[in-house]
């Protein structure tokens, strides 16, 4: 059925399950209500499922990305586009309608995404920096990145973070409140070095 549309694919299935032996001879007006009806109930519920797709919030925060976050966005982007180009030559519309959602998601992170580096000169965290703290006893390394590419599992949080806020524009030696507990910052960088240790946030 590769290349064929939506309602060709349907009357096809139609026919098999109407006439699986075959179309009888003198039986069109049978044939043509079995298609009819099969492609009512597939576009009844293609018509619920497109219904059914939300489109991704975009947060309203400045998309501030690392040069890694500004690639991962470009390659989910590019991922997006093709979904959205086999979804198109599929005909389901389903899927067409989960595609366009993650498009326009990606082309709106891509369009308002803005690059900032670390200044390495600079002592205090910044967006890009990675941090070393101590918290309840436990020291984290983790870098302060922008919001899609934040993984805590991966020791990377967003700089949105209550974690993050608790910590910009602090040194090494300093300490800041975070969730009722004391945080002593032991090391900050601009390099990205981070911890196997997953960031509890």
């Amino acid at each position: 059925m590769i290349g064929k549309s939506r309602e060709e694919q349907i009357r096809e299935r139609a026919h098999l399950l109407w006439f699986p032996k075959g179309k009888p001879h003198g039986r069109d007006t049978e044939y043509r209500k079995g298609c009819e009806v099969l492609m009512s109930r597939a576009f009844v519920k293609e018509d619920a499922a497109t219904s059914d797709v939300v489109d991704r919030p975009i947060s309203p925060h400045a998309n501030y990305v690392t040069a890694v976050g500004l690639d991962q966005i470009e390659r989910a982007l590019d991922a997006a586009r093709q979904t959205h180009a086999a979804a198109q030559a599929s005909g389901d519309r389903a899927e067409l309608a989960k595609a366009s959602s993650e498009l326009r998601y990606w082309t709106a992170r891509r369009g308002n995404a803005q690059l900032l580096v670390p200044d390495p000169r600079r002592n205090k965290v910044q967006f890009g920096s990675t941090v070393t703290i101590i918290r309840d006893g436990r020291k984290q390394t983790f870098q302060i990145v922008g919001e899609d590419e934040a993984e805590p599992a991966n020791a990377k949080i967003s700089y949105v973070s209550p974690l993050a806020r608790a910590l910009m524009s602090r040194e090494a030696g300093d300490t800041a409140m975070f969730r009722e507990s004391e945080i002593e910052i032991v090391a900050t960088h601009s390099l990205h070095r981070l911890a196997r240790d997953a960031v509890s946030l």
